[in-house]
């Protein structure tokens, strides 16, 4: 069977690509030497049994799943079985995985209950180690207390003073302060009182007209 993928150095950037791309390495197969010898036959496999009839995706996915080189996680995900996001070796990896899967920040506690409950391996993961993880990394951000998300996804560190200082600075000009609430919780996952409290410190930002904000 003619169906080789290459193996490149795992990056962030091309597992988060590919971990998402079952269709791709379909259509890749499709494309391959051996299917398009063997499509006849392949095809006939689909009508063999009209009361369980198989679909092309569920054929291809099948050997797929007999590759040793492509590997799907518990997630069913697939990508090469040396990236760290489909085998994942340390608890930082785990960590990666389930705010992927979630996609949405989680408690440090619930994220270390979550990888517990995946059984990746044997090794039960520790709160207060996955806590570490997410504090070290820069890749995770905490957005509330005790809660971490994904930076890719568009979440910032710091006080919500701080975000909306950038917000500011990069409008240049007042903003309104339903937008300014808008966008901070796009950011940061706290209360809208607590934006409010951030905006009534007179030393950072100034009022201006009935319900805009400007930097001092």
């Amino acid at each position: 069977m003619n169906f080789e993928t290459p193996t490149p150095t795992p990056t962030p950037e091309s597992e988060k690509t590919l971990e998402e791309r079952e269709a791709a390495l379909i259509a890749k197969f499709e494309k391959s030497e051996y299917f398009q010898k063997n499509k006849s036959k392949i095809m006939e496999l689909c009508d063999l049994n009209k009361d369980n009839k198989l679909t092309l995706d569920e054929i291809i996915i099948s050997y797929l799943s007999s590759s040793q080189v492509i590997q799907s996680n518990l997630f069913d995900k697939w990508g090469l079985s040396n990236w760290r996001i489909i085998s994942p070796k340390t608890i930082n990896d785990k960590i990666f995985l389930i705010l992927k899967r979630e996609e949405k920040p989680l408690h440090y506690k619930d994220i270390a209950k979550l990888i517990n409950e995946a059984k990746f391996d044997n090794k039960k993961a520790c709160a207060a180690t996955v806590h570490n993880e997410l504090i070290i990394d820069p890749k995770y951000v905490l957005v509330g207390r005790g809660y971490y998300a994904l930076r890719e996804w568009g979440y910032e560190d710091g006080t919500v003073e701080d975000v909306i200082e950038k917000l500011l600075k990069k409008a240049a000009k007042p903003l309104e302060k339903e937008d300014i609430m808008e966008q901070v919780l796009e950011k940061k996952m706290v209360k809208r009182s607590t934006i409010y409290l951030a905006l009534l410190n007179k030393d950072k930002f100034k009022k201006v007209g009935k319900s805009k904000y400007t930097l001092k």
